[in-house]
């Protein structure tokens, strides 16, 4: 279930229904595509997203989805339920059903997907639904965890902010350093592993809200080792 705009979302029954929020009263049935069965969703105020598993003919054991079933992505009104756009999630390479999935927002549209729980990335979609260039988890500027894809990121509606890892990791840098990355190109436009505007500390959870950007840092000492006591090593 996901909240937002007055609404709240239920997977019921392969189907996508919205009640709202105060009286549970019945507002409408989402308009899916064709062959397409909901997953995860998430809501806004202007929008609701909804990852799809769609498509596929290896079905054999007459599955709701298909083996070979690939993920989309769409995007609903949150007054009527009305498809605004649907599109797959992994752009020209589709990502098979059973991927993990999360999404970081729902306006604009922005998923962390993993295929193996490992490696994977951020998928953003404009409000077309045209799909930008995807974000890889790791790179030259360090490398975010699927676990930790939801708590390391967040977008609003230029850029995605991330705290990954440094690409070498060492005892004395053992921190998440900040890091954005514009939506529409998927390049990093400021930030990295030798910024330093967290002053040395570890962010550890990303807020953004009123044009806001707020990091949560906690600050890491290394201790020196204490010495054997005699006779001992």
């Amino acid at each position: 279930m996901s909240a937002g705009g007055g609404v709240a979302v239920l997977l019921q029954q392969d189907q996508l229904r919205a009640v709202h929020v105060r009286t549970g009263k019945p507002r409408w049935k989402a308009a899916l595509p064709k062959d397409c069965v909901p997953g995860r969703t998430a809501a806004a105020e202007h929008q609701i997203a909804a990852v799809l598993a769609c498509g596929g003919e290896d079905n054999l054991w007459d599955e709701k989805v298909a083996e070979d079933a690939e993920l989309h992505t769409a995007a609903f009104d949150p007054a009527t339920g009305a498809l605004r756009w649907s599109t797959p999630l992994g752009g020209r390479r589709p990502i098979e059903h059973d991927a993990s999935t999360d999404f970081v927002s729902a306006d604009p549209v922005v998923v962390a997907a993993s295929e193996d729980g490992e490696h994977g990335a951020y998928f953003s979609f404009g409000a077309d639904g045209r799909p930008n260039p995807p974000i890889d988890f790791s790179g030259p500027y360090g490398r975010i965890h699927y676990v930790h894809s939801l708590t390391l990121a967040v977008a609003d509606d230029r850029r995605l902010y991330a705290l990954p890892t440094p690409p070498t990791l060492r005892s004395r840098d053992s921190r998440n350093h900040l890091i954005a990355f514009d939506l529409a190109t998927g390049t990093p436009v400021w930030g990295g592993p030798d910024d330093d505007r967290l002053d040395g500390d570890s962010g550890y959870r990303l807020l953004v809200q009123d044009g806001k950007l707020t990091v949560l840092t906690s600050h890491l000492e290394v201790l020196p080792r204490p010495c054997p006591r005699p006779g001992h090593g």
